[in-house]
C-alpha cells in the first residue's frame, strides 16, 4: 500500500512545474540602463542630550515629535550585476528643547522654563 501511494505521488509530481517561464511581465524593463523611483517615510525624532551639570540649569530635555521624508531613487546600471544608486531625500521634522533653570530671589528658588524651537 505504501509503495503504491509513493508511486502515485512520484508520477503526479513529475508532471508539475514550479514556475512558468513563458510569460514575462515587462520583458525589456531590466535591460534599461537607468531607473527612477521615489520614497516616502514616517519617523519620530528624539534627541539625546548629554550635558554637564551647571549651577544655573536644572534640566535640559527634548520632546519627541513626528515627521516625514520624501526622496527620489536614481538607479544607474553599470554592469550586469552592478548598479550605482543615488537616493537624495528631504526630511520635514521639528525638534523642541526645554531648558529649566534656577533663579535666586530673596532666598527662594524659582524654576523657569524656556522653550527653544527649530534647531538645525
Amino acid at each position: 500500500m505504501k509503495k503504491i501511494f509513493l508511486t502515485i505521488i512520484i508520477i503526479i509530481s513529475s508532471n508539475l512545474k514550479s514556475q512558468n517561464t513563458n510569460l514575462l511581465n515587462l520583458p525589456k524593463y531590466d535591460k534599461q540602463w537607468y531607473h527612477f523611483g521615489f520614497t516616502l517615510g514616517l519617523m519620530n525624532t528624539n534627541l539625546k542630550i548629554d550635558y554637564q551639570q551647571n549651577s544655573s540649569l536644572k534640566n535640559i530635555s527634548a520632546i519627541s515629535s513626528p515627521g516625514f521624508n520624501v526622496g527620489i531613487i536614481c538607479d544607474l546600471k553599470i554592469l550586469k550585476n552592478l548598479n550605482l544608486r543615488f537616493i537624495p531625500s528631504l526630511t520635514f521634522t521639528q525638534r523642541d528643547i526645554n531648558f529649566t533653570s534656577f533663579e535666586k530671589e530673596s532666598n527662594k528658588d524659582i524654576i523657569t522654563k524656556h522653550k527653544q524651537k527649530k534647531i538645525k
